[in-house]
């Protein structure tokens, strides 16, 4: 396991990659990366040092990548393997590759993990045939006693921005988006705790990656930063995205 790195390290090494390979565009620029920033501190909030922990759906890796120089137990489940994969098997990473076959089944035992991370995941399961309800329920199943769930960036159903994309040719959008009501409903019947969830995310934060003069711009960042807190408390409603946090 490699000695932990500091937050700003991490997204450095982060959009070096980016720049580098093209894999990873929420990493084009300070911008973009500065999107998980609340999910790092919801970790300093949430997880134990050093705790076993599932980053579900791993995607491209970024953030297995996080978990594993910070010094977690690092466990990751994706459909398919990612670029940063080898090097993050050399530094400690347990991936498991899923079967579409079965989209919801993990193949882990009952309480083996102290948290589980889902970072844009748990809203595409019903794209794979799976079912939202039933990811959560397997999902408590894998989490020790009063282990912690960590759900980020989950669509908000009156996302402004996801109303755009919907209305412009060619621009994605998700198909499935939550309510507040959604996700207490979702934690009820899988038996979690909700310990808190909130909207957030008013502004696009990938529109900088072709302009290299942004992409590592302190200035720059922390306006947007600054601009997009502000909106996102008054345009509450409107924000792009949810994250909640549920307790076995």
């Amino acid at each position: 396991m490699p000695d932990p790195l500091s937050n700003a390290a991490i997204v450095d090494n982060l959009i070096a990659y980016a720049q580098r390979d093209g894999a990873y565009p929420q990493f084009n620029s300070l911008v973009g990366a500065h999107q998980y920033q609340r999910l790092y501190r919801l970790c300093d909030k949430y997880l134990e040092p050093g705790g076993s922990v599932l980053d579900w759906g791993c995607g491209n890796g970024h953030f297995s990548y996080y978990l594993v120089h910070k010094a977690y137990e690092t466990y990751g489940f994706a459909f398919e393997p990612f670029p940063l994969l080898p090097e993050l098997l050399t530094l400690g990473l347990q991936f498991q590759q899923g079967c579409l076959a079965n989209p919801v089944q993990l193949p882990y035992a009952d309480g083996q993990f102290d948290a589980v991370i889902s970072v844009g995941v748990l809203e595409h399961v019903k794209e794979l045939q799976g079912d939202d309800l039933g990811s959560m329920q397997e999902i408590y199943r894998i989490l020790k006693p009063s282990g912690i769930f960590i759900c980020y960036h989950l669509p908000n159903h009156y996302s402004l921005i996801e109303w755009l994309a919907a209305r412009l040719p060619g621009k994605y959008h998700h198909q499935d988006r939550y309510t507040r009501a959604d996700i207490e409903t979702l934690c009820t019947q899988a038996q979690f705790n909700l310990l808190e969830v909130k909207r957030y995310g008013f502004l696009p934060r990938n529109l900088f990656g072709s302009w290299r003069w942004a992409s590592h711009s302190q200035l720059l960042t922390a306006g947007w930063d600054s601009c997009d807190n502000l909106l996102s408390q008054l345009l509450s409603r409107l924000c792009q995205n949810y994250y909640f946090v549920g307790q076995k």
